[in-house]
């Protein structure tokens, strides 16, 4: 059994929380997330570049600079899939 099966339910589904991440964080390797994750869900709904970049920095700082990597996906069929992409190689490039 893991921590999210057993105190992390929501939804009828395990799930983590931040402070489980910050106390396990540390060596595992880590991608961004598709479109659904959390950098990308804030660049769809319009967040502005510094959120990003803090939320990108907190990640960072919970599994290390050299464990966390900014995910770009090719999936024509999803219109927002490019915005996410040029942004997330814009915020990598300027970082």
């Amino acid at each position: 059994m893991t921590y999210s099966q057993i105190e992390g339910f929501w939804n009828g589904r395990p799930r983590i929380d931040f402070d489980l991440l910050e106390e396990f964080g540390r060596d595992v390797i880590v991608l961004s997330g598709s479109m659904y994750g959390e950098i990308s869900q804030h660049i769809i709904t319009g967040k502005d570049d510094t959120y990003i970049i803090d939320r990108i920095e907190y990640y960072r700082r919970v599994f290390g600079g050299e464990n966390f990597f900014l995910e770009i996906q090719e999936h024509p069929d999803r219109p927002m899939q490019s915005k996410i992409n040029e942004t997330i190689l814009r915020l990598s490039r300027e970082k």
